[in-house]
């Protein structure tokens, strides 16, 4: 998670982020990665696979979401979704 905290130079970061794909294992893992890369102006939330994750409750709380694409994800394995948006 190191990686993604130190954003550096603006291109440097949008270089990385769109060649990784980020597979967290936990509820708190993908809130971090989620909120760092909104922090950064990453609105498409696609290079995160949630395929792992079943607890979604509240990983949107208290975050802008417009513009945001989270299309692709795999959130078949989600078992609580409580206030995720």
């Amino acid at each position: 998670m190191d990686d993604i905290l130190d954003t550096g130079d603006d291109q440097e970061f949008r270089d990385i982020i769109t060649s990784k794909t980020y597979k967290p294992t936990t509820n708190q893992e993908l809130k971090d990665i989620i909120k760092t890369l909104l922090e950064n102006g990453y609105k498409d939330l696609n290079c995160i696979d949630v395929s792992l994750i079943s607890d979604f409750n509240s990983i949107f709380f208290d975050l802008d979401l417009t513009g945001v694409d989270i299309s692709l994800w795999d959130v078949s394995s989600g078992e609580i979704f409580s206030q995720m948006f």
